[in-house]
């Protein structure tokens, strides 16, 4: 059937998202909204989402971002598996706030990822919305990227697929 799926180590399982709080971390599905983020791109949720992003990473799992506008001021940094999960490109915004890499995935960061997510760098001065080193089989799917400073950098990888992204009006390098 159609919706997200993540896979459990045997079987992939179906990603019901469900907004209560808490109620889908059975499956390793932590809500953002649950650890404090607003979403309404006037409030600094960057706090909130390294919250949620520090309850998933003794096991991995997904971060979830319900619609929203989330705005973001400082580095994020992913060194487990974890997949950031929007619910579509439109309704799912992260909006970064200055000069740093939005989400960097490092280290044991093995499996994880990005998809269903639109980075909106109108406010980036500086960095990349997505940079990767020394991390294995990463994977981006169906992320829009608009007006960044540098969408990518990638660096020292074993297996890193990018699919189904759209990139627009790089302010800095390609």
């Amino acid at each position: 059937s159609l919706g997200y799926y993540f896979f459990d180590g045997t079987v992939w399982q179906n990603m019901l998202f469900n907004n209560a709080c808490n109620a889908d971390t059975k499956k390793g599905i932590y809500n953002v909204k649950c650890y404090g983020a607003i979403g309404d791109e006037n409030t600094d949720d960057t706090a909130a989402i390294l919250a949620t992003i520090a309850a998933v990473e003794p096991i991995g799992g997904t971060v979830y971002f319900p619609p929203g506008k989330y705005k973001v001021t400082a580095a994020i940094t992913i060194s487990s598996s974890i997949m950031l999960q929007g619910t579509t490109t439109n309704a799912s915004v992260i909006i970064p706030y200055g000069n740093f890499n939005v989400f960097t995935f490092t280290g044991g960061s093995m499996g994880a990822g990005a998809r269903d997510l639109h980075i909106l760098g109108d406010h980036q001065t500086g960095g990349n919305c997505i940079s990767v080193s020394n991390a294995d089989r990463t994977g981006f799917t169906n992320l829009i990227i608009t007006n960044p400073y540098n969408a990518f950098n990638i660096e020292k990888v074993n297996i890193c697929t990018i699919r189904q992204c759209w990139v627009n009006a790089v302010k800095g390098e390609y």
